[in-house]
């Protein structure tokens, strides 16, 4: 099964960043795949290695030129119903997680559209018996638009997202996902 990433650079340096994440991870993949896409500095990886492992050699690399990194869990049209669903449905692989964050980045233009989505998705979570937390959350539940779709990510919290956290942050999180492993 094939693993699909997000990755966002630094502006103008998107070339810089596909270098570093090919040398991270083309000794243990060396069929990964580069996908382009219409928003500037954005990109997609697709890997054969699981979620876990390619994060781990990414984030041991210690990126310089990336901001944004995000496992995409599922890709729906930008439909109220369709990211509705879709994004429940990920909701219901957790078990013992009740404090969740909803994080949804997109361009302004769709602001107007994606507004009343997001309003009904945090109904939807309180409905379903999840707490919302901002502050502390298990989980963030994650929504990004790319090439007038809707990707969704069910992410841990020690994820780092932003360039100002992530070469700070890169070190906790590979600590984080070696003891997970036990090794």
């Amino acid at each position: 099964m094939m693993a699909e990433f997000l990755v966002v650079s630094v502006s103008n340096k998107e070339n810089k960043a596909k270098i570093e994440l090919l040398d991270a991870v083309l000794l243990a993949d060396k069929d990964v795949k580069i996908v382009e896409t219409e928003r500037k500095n954005t990109f997609k990886i697709v890997t054969k290695l699981n979620e876990n492992d390619f994060l781990h050699l990414v984030f041991s690399s210690l990126p310089r030129y990336t901001i944004r990194i995000v496992p995409i869990h599922k890709t729906c049209n930008l439909n109220k119903n369709e990211v509705l669903a879709s994004a429940l449905s990920l909701l219901e692989d957790l078990n013992s997680t009740k404090k969740i964050k909803v994080m949804l980045k997109s361009k302004k233009s769709l602001r107007g559209f994606l507004d009343p989505i997001k309003k009904e998705l945090l109904k939807a979570v309180r409905t379903k018996g999840y707490e919302l937390d901002v502050i502390s959350p298990e989980v963030i539940l994650y929504f990004e638009t790319v090439d007038n779709k809707i990707i969704i990510s069910l992410l841990r919290s020690t994820l780092p997202l932003s360039l100002y956290s992530l070469r700070d942050k890169a070190c906790k999180f590979v600590k984080h996902i070696t003891e997970e492993r036990g090794t």
